[in-house]
């Protein structure tokens, strides 16, 4: 089966529309697929947006599911007896081969994206979803993050950014800054400016924003982040500074490198697309090259990335890692968390400064491991509700702060 025939039966497999043959051919292909080929199929699904169907999961389409993964872990338990001597049971959790359950886990969870379930499976266990007990408190329904900033200009004014609000418009030095539908853009003008003017855009916890510099250059800024920036980029070179987490699509400009500063690192580029996160509570800073070149330095140490290549530094020291994964560097920036990979620390650092929270753990929490992408879009308690369906986390929400237990 080829990728476009997996999406094809997926739909079907959803409204329930599918033939015998077509799901003899996707078990077939489920037991040889790769999971990075299970995982292009769940993020193809979701950038078609099929995840914002609106529909309801109806009881029927659990139970397709649930049929259809006791089918196939009865397969496995007796390959070679005739269909009609296997007697329904599951296998015992520890039995299962890991590669098997995290392609099992991948598909169901991809049905239920498609119904609009609006979360992905991480795990399958044969219990549950923990639920609330008596004594926990109704999970108050934080909303996801937004598009807002606050633009510091160079007199000391300060402008709050919203794409709610109606756009805006006004002058800086010899720049004319236009504010509309949640991004920030710069003209130069024409006329060269007397003096170098600095703005500063800053996210706060729960922001986002986007901007487009002065040379043409996007940046899309992230969660409790900031950027200072000259409204005119002139002289032979352009640089930034940015705290947090940004992404970037350099204009090329070869007669002016672009620099970006960062947690005493000094980013060099020329025509190139990069993502760069320094963000104070992660054990590493990460410059991850998607496209061009980028040279990153730091005291006067510097490593020369090539597009998949990440840089991390910790301990005053540079570590080049090449065939990074490059959707889990970008996935906040297409509206996702990728869970396939991260612990759970890793998760909710970022559930931390999306949702606006505190997080405290209990408890050995080493061996959870989650599968998938969990769109941003999503209210926290349905977030919260994709890592407790592994069964091994636990989550109690108290007004804004999250205890997570095994």
């Amino acid at each position: 089966m080829e990728y476009s025939s997996a999406i094809t039966f997926i739909n079907q497999f959803a409204a329930g529309d599918y033939t015998e043959s077509e799901h003899r051919d996707f078990v077939s292909w489920l037991n040889s697929a790769s999971q990075d080929e299970v995982d292009r199929v769940m993020e193809a699904a979701m950038s078609m947006g099929l995840s914002g169907s609106g529909m309801a999961v109806d009881a029927g389409l659990v139970r397709r599911i649930e049929a259809g993964l006791d089918e196939y872990e009865q397969s496995l338990q007796y390959p070679d007896e005739p269909e009609e001597s296997k007697t329904p049971q599951h296998l015992p959790t520890g039995s299962r081969q890991p590669g098997i359950l995290a392609r099992i886990a991948s598909v169901a969870a991809l049905v239920l994206l498609l119904a609009g379930a609006g979360w992905w499976l991480a795990a399958r266990h044969h219990k549950d979803i923990p639920t609330q007990t008596a004594q926990e408190k109704p999970r108050p329904d934080i909303a996801p993050g937004r598009n807002a900033a606050i633009l510091s200009l160079s007199g000391g004014r300060r402008v709050l950014l919203d794409s709610a609000a109606e756009d805006t418009v006004l002058s800086e030095g010899a720049a004319i800054v236009a504010n509309a539908h949640g991004r920030l853009a710069y003209n130069p003008g024409s006329a060269a400016p007397a003096e170098t003017i600095y703005n500063t855009l800053t996210t706060q916890r729960g922001n986002q924003y986007q901007l487009t510099l002065p040379d043409g250059t996007r940046v899309w800024l992230n969660a409790a982040s900031s950027i200072t920036f000259p409204t005119v980029f002139g002289g032979d070179s352009r640089t930034v500074s940015i705290t947090g987490e940004a992404y970037f699509e350099i204009a090329p400009k070869p007669s002016q490198p672009f620099h970006v500063k960062a947690a005493g690192l000094d980013i060099a580029v020329l025509g190139t697309r990069f993502n760069i996160n320094t963000y104070p509570d992660e054990p590493a800073s990460r410059t991850t090259l998607v496209e061009g070149r980028v040279r990153v330095t730091l005291d006067g140490a510097s490593q020369l990335l090539r597009p998949g290549d990440q840089a991390r530094v910790s301990e005053g020291r540079i570590r080049v890692v090449a065939d990074a994964d490059i959707e889990q560097a970008l996935a906040w920036k297409n509206g996702l968390v990728k869970l396939t990979g991260a612990s759970i620390r890793e998760v909710m650092r970022q559930v931390s400064r999306w949702y606006d929270v505190d997080v405290e753990y209990q408890g050995d929490l080493e061996n959870a491991v989650f599968v998938g992408v969990v769109s941003r879009q999503q209210n926290l308690a349905k977030f919260l509700e994709v890592l407790e369906a592994t069964g091994s986390v636990h989550c109690i929400v108290d007004n804004k702060k999250i205890t997570i237990k095994p």
